[in-house]
């Protein structure tokens, strides 16, 4: 799922983000997707963005998270 954002300073360009679910998450990660929220619940990982009572993760902060070695995160109040 794709959805189209505004950069910061600049209107008349739009740039790409890539949502993804937990599922995605977790085979990126090599586990499930119980494991994916109860890892962001805990700080472990990025809290990721609510739409309604879904929750969904930049695929790009995902992977900066990876090759950052998976550090703790603080968690952000949701």
């Amino acid at each position: 799922m794709a959805v189209s954002t505004l950069s910061p300073g600049s209107a008349a360009t739009d740039s790409l983000r890539r949502l993804i679910d937990a599922r995605e998450v977790g085979r990126l990660l090599g586990c499930s997707c119980r494991h994916v929220l109860r890892m962001a619940d805990e700080g472990l990982l990025p809290w990721g963005v609510k739409l309604g009572r879904l929750r969904r993760w930049d695929l790009s902060e995902i992977e900066a998270f990876i090759v950052a070695g998976c550090p703790a995160q603080r968690r952000a109040t949701p």
